[in-house]
């Protein structure tokens, strides 16, 4: 409880493959709670820098190139009591976990989709303004902001 877990995945692939980390059916998303690395000797690692009991579950490695994927998985087991960091559920908690997916969903891509669109705000000029959107897709698209149109 509150220690530091590592897991490693040896990867090879030509062309080198792209890395996705899962806990459950949840896409882990880099943070500083959930930290990922794909280093040049092609070593996936995911750190997680405190591990709480609601942590617990099945992590997975998958791998996916124009050639295939493949998937590695290992189980996660916290001893002690749940603690107060996942009171409120280890989704809404863990920021870094998105929505629900799936393995397939990862081999086969997920077309994007906006989750939460962009809402109309009303600002003074000069005012400083921020506007959020939710985007589900995979791979992960890039993404551009425009104003009228350009």
């Amino acid at each position: 409880d509150g220690q530091e877990t590592v897991f490693y995945c040896r990867v090879e692939g030509s062309p080198r493959p792209s890395i996705t980390w899962f806990r459950q059916t949840a896409i882990i998303k880099p943070s500083d709670e959930f930290q990922t690395f794909y280093s040049e000797d092609n070593v996936a690692t995911l750190v997680i820098k405190e591990v709480f009991p609601e942590d617990a579950g099945m992590f997975t490695c998958v791998a996916k190139n124009q050639a295939g994927a493949a998937a590695c998985s290992a189980e996660l087991v916290v001893e002690g009591p749940m603690s107060d960091h996942g009171s409120e559920g280890i989704i809404t908690s863990r920021k870094s976990l998105s929505r629900e997916s799936s393995v397939c969903d990862i081999l086969e891509g997920i077309p994007p989709t906006f989750a939460q669109k962009a809402m109309t705000k009303v600002t003074e000029e000069g005012v400083m303004m921020e506007l959020d959107v939710r985007l589900v897709a995979i791979p992960e698209p890039e993404i551009t902001w425009r104003k009228d149109g350009q």
